[in-house]
């Protein structure tokens, strides 16, 4: 199994936090950052293959995650068009993988058993959350007897639930959404999330909804959202 992290944005709603150094660089705790957290989770749960795609700041981050050399191997995937295109541009530059893989984002900050849950799905996967009211303006996932139908801010309604950009995917199902990926990219469809490519395949695809149910899982896009989750780490 490979992990993805995607970390190539500018991360610009967190202001002055993201002003030298990348997003996923931010403190979350006294002697953490959300990447160091993310790593440190993933060897620990028995993945250490992973793959980080870089753009903004790439420089500093290779530097920052450099004294993981020794536990894991770490492969940067360059996204040159990183201010003018969204991450289906950085998902495309990846190449091909023969395995299983854990794809999430760069500011995305989760408690250890929603991983692990992740990890032993037994099919292709995605974290939602019945416990919360629909967001307006993040992830949600229309289900239908819980597979996935579509992944977009802009759905809602009946079988629609809070989702957040934590996945396990198929080797099988992960080729499909690459290749779909691909076709984007080549079409110049660049400015818009990767599962609108997603999306258009999903009644190729089996990916099941996982509740978490209240647990931590939730992207850091501004500072209200990092205060928030350093006070639910205090309580972890």
């Amino acid at each position: 199994m490979k992990a993805v992290i995607l970390n190539s944005g500018i991360g610009s709603r967190l202001g002055k936090y993201t002003e030298h150094n990348p997003k996923c660089m931010v403190k979350i705790s006294n002697n953490q950052t959300i990447i160091e957290y993310q790593i440190d989770m993933l060897i620990r749960n028995g993945i250490t293959d992973i793959i980080i795609s870089t753009g903004y700041m790439e420089e500093l981050l290779k530097q920052h995650v450099e004294k993981y050399s020794n536990k894991c191997n770490i492969t940067f995937v360059t996204n040159p068009e990183f201010r003018t295109t969204n991450y289906i541009v950085s998902l495309n530059y990846i190449e091909d993988i023969e395995d299983e893989v854990i794809l999430m984002h760069g500011d995305l900050v989760f408690e250890q058993s929603v991983l692990i849950d992740m990890i032993h799905s037994p099919c292709s996967a995605v974290v939602i959350d019945q416990s919360l009211p629909l967001p307006e303006k993040d992830f949600k996932a229309k289900l239908n007897h819980n597979l996935v139908e579509s992944i977009g801010i802009e759905f809602f309604g009946e079988n629609t639930y809070a989702s957040q950009p934590l996945y396990k995917f198929t080797k099988e199902e992960w080729k499909l959404w690459k290749q779909e990926i691909s076709k984007f990219c080549n079409n110049k469809i660049t400015n818009v999330y990767a599962e609108f490519a997603l999306n258009e395949i999903t009644d190729q695809l089996k990916i099941n909804g996982l509740d978490i149910n209240g647990r931590l899982c939730n992207e850091i896009d501004n500072e209200e959202d990092l205060i928030k989750i350093k006070d639910r780490l205090k309580r972890l």
